[in-house]
């Protein structure tokens, strides 16, 4: 069996540093912190939790927070631009390098982010906000 990308960078504390690395970054920025009703230390773990999730860890984030259709909730009505989407990429691709992770690992994740974060983009501007609060959508 092959190893998951999970497993190949540290882990449940490697993707919490990442999501730590990037939203100093994100919440520093003046274009994207607006996106934010509350930006708090918990965006890091609920980030940590799905990225968790993502690359072949544990279901943390389904397990805590309802999974894939949290995510895409939870960015309804922002309308994100592609210059935000973007700047978003580009704080990833830093934390990843920041955390020392191989350049083809960070590669093949910011690919991966790349193409997902495009559909947010999308959901983001079609749906009407949703308050999910602090609570799962199961």
């Amino acid at each position: 069996m092959s190893q998951t990308l999970f497993s190949a960078v540290g882990g449940e504390a490697a993707m919490r540093t990442l999501a730590v690395h990037f939203y100093d970054k994100v919440f520093a920025d003046p274009s994207l912190v607006r996106l934010f009703a509350r930006p708090d230390e918990d965006h890091a773990g609920r980030l940590a939790a799905w990225f968790t999730e993502l690359t072949g860890g544990p279901t943390l984030h389904s397990q805590t927070r309802g999974g894939f259709r949290t995510m895409a909730m939870s960015h309804f009505g922002l309308k994100i631009s592609e210059a935000q989407r973007r700047q978003w990429i580009a704080y990833m691709r830093e934390a990843c390098v920041e955390c020392g992770w191989p350049a083809a690992i960070t590669d093949q994740f910011v690919g991966y982010l790349n193409t997902h974060s495009n559909f947010v983009v999308r959901e983001s501007n079609t749906y009407p906000k949703v308050d999910l609060g602090r609570h799962r959508v199961l």
